[in-house]
């Protein structure tokens, strides 16, 4: 004997199938979701938004600091990378003797000094530190 499908039968039928395409969807989304959870963040090649050349000679006014790391998720060294923080512009830069005849050029600034320094931007940002560039030292001045 046939059974007669009937209207009531037809939208039991049609929640059924949506219901469980409801629920897959869910299930997959959560699925991809912990999977991109558990994947290993990497840290992408900082983007240059440098106001200045590399080669250029510059001159700026600021304040000597430790460089921030750029990934602060998890634990983070203590060690000081000294740079610069532009007061003009907020943005952070390595510094580095430009000839490296005299690391103590560097290694003898205090951080939280005023200074103006005169050098030789070079833009080559890297991913452990927030940074613009480098500046080589041409000269300091309190």
């Amino acid at each position: 004997m046939a059974r007669k499908i009937t209207k009531k039968n037809s939208l039991i039928i049609a929640a059924t199938v949506l219901s469980a395409v409801i629920i897959a969807v869910i299930v997959l989304s959560v699925t991809v979701f912990r999977e991109e959870a558990a994947a290993p963040q990497h840290l992408s090649e900082p983007e240059s938004t440098a106001q200045y050349k590399d080669g250029q000679t510059i001159e700026m006014t600021g304040e000597v600091v430790c460089l921030p790391h750029r990934d602060q998720s998890g634990p983070v060294t203590m060690e000081c990378a000294f740079g610069f923080l532009d007061s003009e512009n907020d943005k952070y830069y390595a510094l580095r003797d430009r000839d490296g005849t005299d690391p103590a050029r560097i290694a003898g600034l205090q951080t939280k000094e005023i200074l103006k320094i005169k050098g030789i931007y070079k833009n080559n940002a890297d991913q452990k530190y927030q940074q613009e560039g480098t500046i080589e030292l041409i000269s300091i001045e309190e």
